[in-house]
Protein backbone atom coordinates (compact mmCIF):
# COMPACT_ATOMS: atom_id res chain seq x y z
CA UNK A 1 0.00 0.00 0.00
CA UNK A 2 1.38 3.34 -0.99
CA UNK A 3 0.41 5.65 1.84
CA UNK A 4 1.42 9.29 1.65
CA UNK A 5 2.57 9.97 5.19
CA UNK A 6 3.31 13.37 6.62
CA UNK A 7 1.64 16.66 5.96
CA UNK A 8 0.78 17.21 2.34
CA UNK A 9 2.54 20.05 0.55
CA UNK A 10 -0.23 22.66 0.92
CA UNK A 11 -0.70 21.94 4.60
CA UNK A 12 3.02 21.95 5.26
CA UNK A 13 3.38 25.28 3.51
CA UNK A 14 0.48 26.80 5.42
CA UNK A 15 1.63 25.44 8.77
CA UNK A 16 5.21 26.63 8.20
CA UNK A 17 4.13 30.17 7.33
CA UNK A 18 1.45 30.50 9.99
CA UNK A 19 3.35 28.94 12.88
CA UNK A 20 6.89 30.15 12.28
CA UNK A 21 6.72 32.51 15.25
CA UNK A 22 5.22 29.81 17.46
CA UNK A 23 7.85 27.19 16.63
CA UNK A 24 10.37 28.21 19.28
CA UNK A 25 7.68 28.10 21.97
CA UNK A 26 6.68 24.59 20.87
CA UNK A 27 10.30 23.44 20.97
CA UNK A 28 10.59 24.72 24.53
CA UNK A 29 7.81 22.35 25.60
CA UNK A 30 4.93 24.81 25.58
CA UNK A 31 1.85 23.65 23.70
CA UNK A 32 0.75 26.47 21.45
CA UNK A 33 -2.57 26.32 19.64
CA UNK A 34 -3.65 29.20 17.43
CA UNK A 35 -7.34 28.82 16.66
CA UNK A 36 -7.06 30.63 13.32
CA UNK A 37 -4.26 28.34 12.14
CA UNK A 38 -6.19 25.26 13.28
CA UNK A 39 -9.29 26.41 11.37
CA UNK A 40 -7.32 26.98 8.16
CA UNK A 41 -5.59 23.61 8.47
CA UNK A 42 -8.96 21.98 9.11
CA UNK A 43 -10.46 23.64 6.03
CA UNK A 44 -7.62 22.40 3.82
CA UNK A 45 -7.91 18.90 5.29
CA UNK A 46 -11.67 18.82 4.66
CA UNK A 47 -11.07 19.69 1.02
CA UNK A 48 -8.67 16.76 0.68
CA UNK A 49 -10.88 14.37 2.66
CA UNK A 50 -13.64 14.66 0.07
CA UNK A 51 -11.46 13.41 -2.79
CA UNK A 52 -12.57 9.76 -2.53
CA UNK A 53 -9.46 7.84 -1.46
CA UNK A 54 -9.83 4.06 -1.09
CA UNK A 55 -8.97 1.83 1.85
CA UNK A 56 -5.94 0.40 0.06
CA UNK A 57 -4.68 3.91 -0.82
CA UNK A 58 -6.07 6.20 1.91
CA UNK A 59 -5.40 9.85 2.55
CA UNK A 60 -2.96 9.67 5.47
CA UNK A 61 -1.68 12.73 7.32
CA UNK A 62 0.64 12.38 10.30
CA UNK A 63 -0.03 14.91 13.09
CA UNK A 64 -2.47 16.95 11.00
CA UNK A 65 -2.83 19.83 13.45
CA UNK A 66 0.59 19.79 15.10
CA UNK A 67 -0.89 18.74 18.44
CA UNK A 68 -0.32 14.96 18.55
CA UNK A 69 2.91 13.80 16.97
CA UNK A 70 1.90 10.15 16.81
CA UNK A 71 -1.68 10.59 15.60
CA UNK A 72 -2.39 9.57 11.99
CA UNK A 73 -5.45 11.01 10.26
CA UNK A 74 -6.89 8.47 7.82
CA UNK A 75 -9.64 9.12 5.31
CA UNK A 76 -11.05 6.71 2.73
CA UNK A 77 -14.18 5.11 1.34
CA UNK A 78 -15.20 1.46 1.46
CA UNK A 79 -17.38 -0.32 -1.09
CA UNK A 80 -19.95 -1.31 1.55
CA UNK A 81 -21.05 0.12 4.88
CA UNK A 82 -18.51 -1.02 7.39
CA UNK A 83 -16.86 -0.37 10.73
CA UNK A 84 -13.07 -0.01 10.84
CA UNK A 85 -11.04 -1.94 13.36
CA UNK A 86 -7.29 -1.40 13.45
CA UNK A 87 -4.35 -3.10 15.10
CA UNK A 88 -0.91 -1.56 15.66
CA UNK A 89 1.95 -4.05 15.92
CA UNK A 90 5.61 -3.19 16.53
CA UNK A 91 8.72 -5.27 16.01
CA UNK A 92 9.58 -4.90 19.70
CA UNK A 93 8.69 -8.06 21.64
CA UNK A 94 8.09 -6.08 24.86
CA UNK A 95 5.39 -3.88 23.31
CA UNK A 96 1.98 -5.56 22.97
CA UNK A 97 -0.35 -4.99 20.03
CA UNK A 98 -2.92 -2.22 20.31
CA UNK A 99 -6.39 -2.75 18.79
CA UNK A 100 -9.22 -0.23 18.60
CA UNK A 101 -12.39 0.50 16.66
CA UNK A 102 -12.28 3.76 14.74
CA UNK A 103 -14.81 6.44 15.53
CA UNK A 104 -15.58 7.59 12.00
CA UNK A 105 -18.61 9.81 12.50
CA UNK A 106 -19.73 12.56 14.83
CA UNK A 107 -23.13 10.92 15.40
CA UNK A 108 -21.58 7.79 16.92
CA UNK A 109 -22.67 5.51 14.05
CA UNK A 110 -19.44 3.75 13.16
CA UNK A 111 -20.93 1.89 10.14
CA UNK A 112 -20.47 3.93 6.99
CA UNK A 113 -18.93 3.93 3.52
CA UNK A 114 -17.06 7.15 4.34
CA UNK A 115 -14.37 6.94 7.01
CA UNK A 116 -12.30 9.74 8.50
CA UNK A 117 -10.64 9.23 11.88
CA UNK A 118 -7.53 9.84 13.93
CA UNK A 119 -5.65 6.57 14.35
CA UNK A 120 -3.89 6.55 17.70
CA UNK A 121 -1.66 3.87 19.14
CA UNK A 122 1.46 4.35 16.99
CA UNK A 123 4.57 3.99 19.15
CA UNK A 124 7.24 6.70 18.76
CA UNK A 125 10.68 5.53 17.65
CA UNK A 126 9.37 2.15 16.45
CA UNK A 127 8.48 0.45 13.19
CA UNK A 128 4.69 0.20 13.39
CA UNK A 129 2.70 -2.24 11.28
CA UNK A 130 -0.92 -1.15 11.00
CA UNK A 131 -3.68 -3.54 9.92
CA UNK A 132 -7.03 -2.03 8.96
CA UNK A 133 -10.08 -4.28 8.84
CA UNK A 134 -13.44 -3.28 7.36
CA UNK A 135 -16.11 -5.16 9.33
CA UNK A 136 -19.63 -5.67 8.04
CA UNK A 137 -22.67 -5.23 10.25
CA UNK A 138 -22.62 -8.96 11.04
CA UNK A 139 -18.99 -8.73 12.19
CA UNK A 140 -17.39 -10.38 9.16
CA UNK A 141 -14.17 -8.95 7.75
CA UNK A 142 -14.91 -7.51 4.29
CA UNK A 143 -11.46 -6.12 3.50
CA UNK A 144 -8.02 -6.05 5.13
CA UNK A 145 -5.16 -3.66 4.40
CA UNK A 146 -1.75 -3.58 6.09
CA UNK A 147 0.92 -0.88 5.89
CA UNK A 148 4.10 -0.02 7.78
CA UNK A 149 5.13 3.34 9.16
CA UNK A 150 8.47 4.31 10.74
CA UNK A 151 7.56 6.64 13.56
CA UNK A 152 10.02 9.32 14.66
CA UNK A 153 11.04 9.59 18.30
CA UNK A 154 8.58 11.42 20.55
CA UNK A 155 8.94 15.19 20.26
CA UNK A 156 8.91 15.43 24.06
CA UNK A 157 11.81 13.00 24.37
CA UNK A 158 9.78 11.04 26.92
CA UNK A 159 10.16 7.24 27.02
CA UNK A 160 7.64 5.22 25.02
CA UNK A 161 7.18 2.59 27.73
CA UNK A 162 6.67 3.10 31.46
CA UNK A 163 8.24 0.86 34.08
CA UNK A 164 5.43 -0.91 35.88
CA UNK A 165 5.02 -2.64 39.22
CA UNK A 166 2.18 -5.04 39.98
CA UNK A 167 0.02 -3.95 42.90
CA UNK A 168 -2.05 -6.00 45.34
CA UNK A 169 -5.41 -5.55 43.63
CA UNK A 170 -6.94 -8.51 41.80
CA UNK A 171 -9.38 -6.29 39.86
CA UNK A 172 -8.81 -6.13 36.12
CA UNK A 173 -8.01 -2.77 34.55
CA UNK A 174 -10.72 -1.43 32.31
CA UNK A 175 -9.78 -1.31 28.65
CA UNK A 176 -8.73 2.19 27.73
CA UNK A 177 -6.13 4.90 27.68
CA UNK A 178 -4.90 6.80 30.69
CA UNK A 179 -3.47 10.29 30.47
CA UNK A 180 -0.74 11.95 32.43
CA UNK A 181 0.26 15.61 32.50
CA UNK A 182 3.29 17.41 33.90
CA UNK A 183 5.47 14.34 34.34
CA UNK A 184 8.88 15.28 35.73
CA UNK A 185 10.32 18.02 33.55
CA UNK A 186 7.85 17.40 30.70
CA UNK A 187 5.51 20.31 31.39
CA UNK A 188 3.33 21.30 28.46
CA UNK A 189 2.80 17.70 27.30
CA UNK A 190 -0.10 15.33 27.81
CA UNK A 191 0.65 11.63 27.41
CA UNK A 192 -1.79 8.78 26.80
CA UNK A 193 -0.73 5.31 27.94
CA UNK A 194 -2.44 1.96 27.46
CA UNK A 195 -2.91 -0.67 30.19
CA UNK A 196 0.62 -1.97 29.57
CA UNK A 197 2.24 1.45 30.06
CA UNK A 198 2.94 1.99 26.35
CA UNK A 199 2.84 5.57 25.10
CA UNK A 200 0.05 5.62 22.51
CA UNK A 201 -0.60 9.34 21.99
Amino acid sequence: VAVALGLLHDILELAAVETENLHQLALSGAVVVDEGVQQRLGQQLMEMVGQGASMDAPLAVLDPFGTGSNGLLLSFQTERRSQIRYTVHTTSAELPDYTAVAQSSADGNSFSRNHCFLLIGLVPGETNEVTLEALGERGRVQQTVTFTIEMPEAISGYANHLDTTDGDSTAALTDGLYYAMGLGDYYGYTFFFDNDGVLRY
